[in-house]
């Protein structure tokens, strides 16, 4: 049966559309995934970099402009994410029998409802309004114009 078939490649060759958008997620899901590790990597090594060894100002900097990407790392995560569970989908139509792809569909199906579910609820969890933010700068400011800063500039 379907279990012997399931390794031995796509059941009777499969449509062409789906192996189309098949192929097509493989490659959106792989471009996503990539380009979300790569930015994540370089805020997180040249942001924290900038942060802890930069000039005055490096922290405020830092902080802004990873602040600035987020919404770019979070979009290029839930493209990769969807496009990967939207592919297994698809995949399970090309390799499986038709009704072990509907239950590999209805799993998935599931895993897609629920992690937009997580989004919604983790997003709404942690939203504030851009003038809700807290600003150092008073607090910068202060240690700018404190008797040891004075003394180490001197």
């Amino acid at each position: 049966g379907g279990a012997a078939r399931m390794g031995s490649g796509p059941r009777g060759g499969g449509s062409r559309i789906l192996k189309f958008l098949y192929y097509n997620l493989v490659i959106l899901s792989l471009t996503a995934n990539i380009l979300c590790i790569t930015k994540t990597t370089c805020l997180s090594v040249m942001g924290t970099s900038l942060a802890m060894r930069g000039p005055d100002g490096s922290v405020t900097r830092a902080v802004n402009g990873m602040y600035e990407l987020r919404a770019q790392v979070f979009a290029l995560f839930g493209v990769g994410m969807m496009s990967l569970l939207f592919m297994a989908i698809l995949g399970s139509w090309l390799l499986l029998e038709s009704f072990h792809a509907a239950v590999a569909t209805l799993v998935l199906g599931s895993a897609i409802g629920y992690t937009y579910k997580s989004y919604l609820l983790i997003s709404n969890m942690f939203f504030f309004r851009e003038e809700e933010a807290v600003s150092f700068d008073d607090i910068l400011a202060k240690f700018r114009n404190s008797p040891v800063a004075a003394a180490a500039a001197a």
